[in-house]
């Protein structure tokens, strides 16, 4: 009797301090996240792993899509939002792994909170800017959106995202050609300690040149 009322009142407080640090039932693991954000993680990753796109579609329209960003402090309790600890030593306790479920990286909701990584596309006759989100790289460019691969729990998609910052779900497509890492030319005072790739143009069949900022910003 004893044992059975110890074990019964060790798993509601274990319960008690899982939901208190935020690790509810569908926040990915080792994350911070509420009860309404864990549920939306559980269908999103329900209807990624299902055979047709239209019940995913229809989800991202009015939800968005889950993409990563840095987040400056920790607001988990709000809905759409995952957070994870920094592996970055000078972030600890003020900037975190994040991702939120959003239709436009640039949005207001989403730019006083959280951080993409800035990217400029530099053409010889222009220079684009970008918030790229954090942890991922575009495969290629056309029409002057950049195309991204994702994964969750090894199911790839495919996101497009507009220097306006809306991003949207694309069907999965391979680059003409793979990008590479190429020495950056001389952007300084434009990126803080950047890094530099080619990126295939299918519009335009050629290389364009992609300068970002490194990770830890």
């Amino acid at each position: 009797m004893i044992p059975s009322l110890f074990l019964s009142i060790l798993f509601f407080s274990l319960s008690l301090s899982a939901q208190s640090l935020g690790n509810f039932e569908g926040c990915p693991e080792n994350s911070l996240c509420s009860k309404e954000t864990g549920a939306l993680y559980k269908r999103w990753t329900s209807l990624l792993k299902a055979p047709s796109r239209r019940g995913l579609r229809s989800f991202v329209q009015e939800e968005g899509l889950p993409v990563g960003m840095w987040s400056i402090g920790k607001n988990h309790e709000e809905r759409g939002v995952i957070l994870w600890d920094s592996p970055c030593d000078n972030h600890r306790g003020k900037i975190y792994e994040a991702k939120i479920f959003t239709h436009n990286l640039k949005s207001s909701s989403a730019g006083d909170i959280f951080k993409g990584v800035l990217g400029l596309l530099i053409r010889e006759e222009e220079t684009m800017s970008y918030t790229l989100p954090r942890g991922n790289l575009p495969l290629f460019i056309e029409e002057d959106k950049l195309f991204f691969t994702s994964e969750e729990e090894g199911h790839y998609y495919a996101i497009g995202l507009e220097s306006s910052g809306v991003v949207t779900l694309e069907d999965n497509r391979m680059p003409d050609h793979l990008p590479t890492s190429v020495p950056c030319p001389d952007i300084s005072g434009s990126l803080s300690n950047p890094r530099c790739r080619h990126l295939w143009d299918r519009t335009k069949k050629t290389f364009v040149l992609l300068a970002y900022e490194s990770d830890c910003p």
